[in-house]
């Protein structure tokens, strides 16, 4: 007679954690997000959609939007640096959007942008330099990325209305760069700075950074 066929014993599946799924979903929203940025940018990008910008090897030197675009700049997707004074003394700016690629804020890039109210920073951004956004007396709350590490001297004086919290990976923080800002908060486990009645103090080398 003819063997029986063998039965191969089916495995279970194995049961998802809630927690597990949870995350997993929140990763993929957070990855298509960032897809979605980038490809926005790409498109512009593609569509030459970058009138008013002078880009030389990476970096923003120049901006001369139109009236229509008078407002808000969003700066084109690939530029790693946002050159010194680009916006400088702009009246007209609003609002300041910067892609991914951006890793640098030059010296006095928004200086004395008296109507900037918003400016966007994405993970990528390390270096925001000396007097960047000295006298935006508009600009209210900022958003730190993660990636940030160095803070200019005057970065952000006499940002009036702005609020501020800084993050451990900050290692350099230069003189006055949150005077006469709207409030400033530093992570607890920071190894270098902390706030005492007010200001910003190193602790490693006991001296003043910022005071309210």
């Amino acid at each position: 007679p003819a063997p029986k066929p063998t039965m191969t014993a089916q495995k279970k599946p194995v049961p998802i954690n809630k927690a597990d799924e949870g995350q997993t979903v929140q990763q993929l929203a957070r990855q298509a997000l960032a897809q979605e940025v980038r490809n926005t940018y790409e498109r512009n990008f593609a569509q030459n959609n970058i009138k008013g910008f002078k880009i030389v090897l990476g970096e923003l030197t120049g901006y001369r939007p139109s009236r229509k675009e008078e407002g808000i700049a969003v700066v084109p997707y690939g530029v790693k640096e946002i050159g010194s004074g680009v916006f400088a003394k702009n009246k007209n700016l609003h609002c300041g959007v910067l892609p991914p690629t951006v890793e640098k804020v030059g010296p006095n890039a928004f200086l004395d942008c008296v109507n900037l109210e918003k400016v966007i920073f994405h993970e990528g951004l390390t270096h925001i330099e000396t007097a960047a956004f000295q006298g935006c007396h508009l600009l209210e709350k900022v958003i730190f990325p993660k990636t940030l590490m160095h803070i200019g001297a005057f970065a952000f004086f006499d940002c009036r209305r702005a609020v501020f919290s800084v993050g451990s990976t900050v290692t350099h923080i230069g003189a006055a760069a949150f005077n006469n800002c709207g409030g400033v908060t530093v992570h607890a486990q920071h190894p270098v700075y902390v706030m005492h009645a007010g200001c910003l103090v190193d602790k490693v080398d006991h001296c003043l950074i910022s005071a309210a």
